[in-house]
């Protein structure tokens, strides 16, 4: 069967996700076919999400799924401009100026978005791109990657396999950037998490974070230790 039967345009790449469905890339969006990828056969559906039909670029680099499920890669734009595209297992958000000569993209933990060009690495984590001043990269030419789930992945280069991996220990979101102590630590729910500090209570959940001042009267209350019960957090 070819991508373009599917409206899909000239084929681009193809990828087995953790969830054993296969999606095929074509230059003007993605195809789902549910799996087991073992049990698919030509009369499979595909179910075609297509990028906004007034968009003029066109997908040119392999798909990445992060560990949320949805997918990043590379589009040119007419004027041959680089572009990241993400598609969040729904719809496509608006693109992404990427670096001049972009080869291939993919996204990280917290937002952060990740692109290599053929000699160089680059990382979005806020307003723009910066790039990776990787010793083991002086000089070599970057030719594919292979993302892992979360922050690591594998670099094929002039120089060998190169693999990247985030350091053991760092300040994460709101916790890091705080001048205040952080007291106590709770796992509130799935991916929510609590920091106690000494004037209020600062909540985590993925990517976003909020602030809990506590009441003027309740100082001691950064001597307390934090529970999650019945759907709230209680301090004993």
């Amino acid at each position: 069967r070819r991508a373009s039967d599917a409206g899909l345009g000239r084929f681009v790449d193809i990828l087995q996700t953790r969830e054993v469905d296969l999606w095929v890339a074509g230059a003007r969006g993605v195809a789902k076919l549910t799996g087991p990828v073992r049990r698919l056969t030509p009369e499979t559906a595909w179910e075609v999400r297509l990028m906004p039909e007034e968009s003029q670029h066109q997908l040119v680099g392999r798909i990445h799924e992060d560990e949320e499920g949805g997918l990043t890669s590379v589009a040119e734009a007419p004027d041959e401009v680089r572009l990241v595209v993400h598609f969040d297992g729904t719809a496509w958000q608006p693109p992404m100026l990427a670096p001049p000569g972009t080869r291939g993209a993919w996204r990280g933990t917290e937002g952060t978005v990740w692109a290599h060009t053929r000699a160089g690495l680059f990382v979005h984590r806020g307003d723009d791109w910066e790039a990776d001043p990787a010793p083991e990269l002086e000089g070599a030419q970057i030719y594919e990657v292979a993302p892992e789930v979360g922050d690591a992945f594998w670099l094929a280069t002039s120089a060998g396999v190169l693999r990247h991996s985030p350091n053991l220990w760092r300040a994460v979101g709101g916790a890091g950037a705080s001048t205040e102590p952080v007291r106590s630590l709770l796992e509130a729910a799935e991916s929510r998490i609590c920091f106690l500090e000494d004037r209020g209570l600062r909540v985590r959940e993925n990517e976003t974070e909020r602030y809990i001042p506590f009441p003027a009267e309740t100082e001691c209350m950064r001597e307390s230790r934090p529970a999650w019960l019945w759907g709230a957090v209680w301090f004993v």
